[in-house]
């Protein structure tokens, strides 16, 4: 029996490989083998042939062998090659320690034993280990291809390399009638979840803590969690139609603000990496803010009710009304809005500003770039000035001007003025306009990430590391 260890390797080069190698002269039986083996390595990135008897053609071979580390029976000690360390299992884990990380593990048969070279890498540089002792193949075999803090590819060991096998099979050949399984169940009604997958899903991928056992119900009810959350999304577009009917002035914005997420954070390429970004910039739940922004408008639409219950009411009072109501979802919205200048600074290629920039500065970086139209009816100034009782009414001549001194005299903007009109219509643009289009989008962005991170081939290697990694 031969075992041959599968580098790194993009799967779209693997697919390449294999069609430019001849594999579709193959027999029947070859191309089932290269079919299942390109199906594997794109589902888990990375897999163990056990080749039994198997006599693949040249062309397959040549297939095989431009992808994996090949056998070799003739390999000695003494023929390790140039550059390569003779190494012992303490001496790998120094220097694993030392912040040195697998690139490679290549297994070579030795007849009574095996021959196991590494290579690590730091930084830019490379280092060749090669051992025949038992303990240090025993050590790198049980590497698994997982993934990094930042989501990137990387070596991690497992403890049982056996449960990892029974559980990879699941989602490679198992993983639709699984699925239907679990539709199955939803549709009678008999899925029972103890709790919101959107938010355990948040926190284990937010913790970095991935072997962590207690989140093993995301391995073992993973099929009734996808059932779960593809079933709710199915009514996401709707939903956002009605939504956006009841506030149509929000449509613009939620347009520029959703291509904005969807470009800086893109759910369809690298949707595991790019969901931990969208995270890691989102410093609160959505759930959490669209709560409060929810509460206020009910609020506010209560509040304008009894105002203008008897009809109209003189504008300075009613601008009052509408300043405060401004100023409460400023308040509300500045986390949203701290993911969405983080975005467009990404895009523009800009450092990203410190996280205790303030909501002014904010807004001045994002009216520099090409998408200062989605801060048009937004100026932190007015909050300010609302907070710190520094809004004057000139009722004869319809202006009002702002005064930038804080309440400790401290002068934080040139005071400015606006007329009653300018100041009805930006502050209705704001609580109607870009409020409701700030959680259209956010809402859009966070089920789509959501639902192509959970059926990626990345979240699914993480979930095998659960209650399986090995402390070293």
């Amino acid at each position: 029996m031969k075992i041959l260890t599968i580098r790194y390797c993009k799967p779209d080069r693997v697919t390449r490989l294999i069609a430019s190698c001849g594999a579709k002269t193959a027999t029947p039986v070859e191309y089932s083998f290269l079919n299942h083996f390109c199906f594997r390595w794109n589902l888990l990135g990375s897999v163990s042939l056990f080749l039994d008897g198997f006599r693949p053609s040249a062309n397959v071979g040549k297939a095989l062998r431009a992808i994996v580390r090949g056998y070799s029976a003739r390999a000695k000690m003494g023929d390790i090659g140039m550059g390569v360390i003779p190494a012992n299992l303490e001496k790998l884990r120094g220097l694993l320690h030392a912040d040195w990380r697998f690139e490679s593990i290549n297994l070579h048969h030795l007849g009574a034993s095996w021959r196991t070279t590494v290579v690590l890498k730091r930084g830019k540089t490379d280092l060749t280990l090669a051992s025949d002792e038992d303990e240090f193949y025993r050590y790198c075999v049980a590497q698994r291809r997982f993934l990094d803090e930042n989501g990137d590819p990387i070596f991690r060991r497992v403890v049982d390399t056996g449960r990892y096998a029974d559980e990879s099979k699941v989602f490679a050949t198992e993983f639709d009638i699984r699925q239907k399984q679990a539709f199955e169940r939803l549709k009678a009604g008999q899925l029972r979840l103890s709790f919101v997958p959107e938010l355990l899903i948040a926190e284990f991928l937010k913790s970095r803590q991935w072997g962590d056992p207690k989140y093993l119900p995301l391995k073992e009810q993973y099929f009734d969690i996808l059932a779960a959350i593809v079933w709710r999304g199915k009514d996401t577009p709707a939903a956002e139609q009605r939504f956006l009917a009841t506030f149509p002035e929000a449509k613009p914005y939620a347009q520029r603000v959703g291509d904005v997420l969807r470009s800086a954070f893109d759910p369809l390429k690298d949707p595991l990496k790019n969901y931990l970004r969208f995270a890691d910039q989102s410093r609160k739940s959505f759930n959490e803010v669209a709560k409060k922004l929810i509460d206020e408008s009910t609020f506010n639409n209560d509040m304008l009710g009894r105002l203008f219950k008897d009809g109209s009411v003189e504008g300075q009072i009613g601008l009052r009304y509408l300043f405060d109501m401004y100023r409460r979802h400023t308040e509300w919205v500045i986390p949203l809005f701290k993911t969405l200048s983080d975005a467009i600074c990404i895009l523009e290629g800009k450092a990203l500003p410190d996280p205790s920039l303030g909501m002014t500065k904010r807004v001045e970086l994002i009216r520099q770039t090409a998408y200062a139209d989605i801060v048009d009816c937004f100026d932190p100034r007015i909050r300010h000035a609302a907070s710190h009782n520094g809004i004057s009414y000139d009722q004869n001549q319809g202006i009002i001007t702002f005064d930038g001194t804080d309440s400790d005299g401290v002068q934080k903007f040139d005071n400015f003025t606006l007329t009653y009109t300018e100041a009805a219509d930006k502050t209705r643009s704001f609580i109607r306009g870009f409020i409701p289009g700030m959680l259209s989008a956010f809402g859009m962005q966070e089920q789509l990430i959501l639902l192509t991170t959970i059926t990626s081939g990345e979240y699914k290697r993480l979930l095998l590391l659960i209650g399986n990694e090995a402390s070293d």
